[in-house]
């Protein structure tokens, strides 16, 4: 894994291209996985939480902002294995996108190697797969993504749904793991009538980790 991490370190040196945590530049970073599944304690947890890793991202993102002038936009998915010792191995692509994106991504993974607090089954360390999702753009608006979902929770509560879905598309331009975006246009979509599209929408935060979408598909989609 050190051989790894020394690969990718010195073929970003050499690049130029950027990334950023702020919603109000031109570039987002947003991630998700199984690893954000911290009610179960038994699971592989980041050891410093979910809260930590992510401030960890954007620290760093802001570190090599100087070398860093280009993104677009896509989703990389990375497979991995959290080891006994808290060491992560065996790391793939599940899903690849534009070869810079790749290459940050797996970058940023690198950097939690041995930062990790294995899963456990009765109290016995074991090695678990984990998946974290990246998601890159250089297209980000002004808009904050936290005003966009109230207005959509607000057009909601008022049955305006069709605007409802407006902001929550809006929403999840900038963010397309956020879960209550998600929620809110499917329940929209089913207001409406369009029920495939409402399941495709709740299947997808589901996919994403979302914990209370099983009702919803069960009585919807089925």
């Amino acid at each position: 894994m050190k051989k790894f991490i020394i690969f990718l370190l010195v073929i970003i040196s050499n690049l130029s291209f950027g990334q950023k945590v702020v919603h109000n530049s031109n570039h987002i970073l947003v991630i998700n996985g199984s690893w954000d599944l911290t009610k179960n304690s038994e699971r592989a947890q980041f050891v410093s939480g979910n809260q930590s890793i992510q401030t960890l991202f954007i620290n760093e993102f802001q570190v090599v902002l100087g070398r860093l002038n280009r993104t677009r936009q896509g989703i990389v998915e990375l497979e991995f294995v959290v080891k006994d010792d808290g060491k992560i191995d065996s790391v793939k692509f599940v899903k690849h996108d534009d070869p810079i994106n790749d290459l940050e991504a797996a970058r940023l993974l690198s950097l939690t190697d041995g930062a990790w607090r294995p899963g456990q089954i009765n109290g016995v360390r074991i090695s678990e797969k984990m998946l974290m999702r990246f998601y890159f753009s250089d297209n980000a608006k002004s808009k904050s993504p936290i005003k966009l979902i109230s207005k959509a929770t607000e057009y909601f509560e008022k049955k305006s749904f069709d605007n409802c879905i407006k902001y929550c598309n809006e929403a999840l331009e900038l963010n397309p793991f956020d879960i209550q975006s998600l929620k809110l246009k499917s329940l929209s979509l089913i207001e409406l009538g369009f029920k495939d599209e409402a399941c495709e929408t709740l299947n997808l935060a589901k996919n994403y980790y979302a914990t209370d979408v099983e009702e919803y598909i069960r009585d919807n989609c089925y």
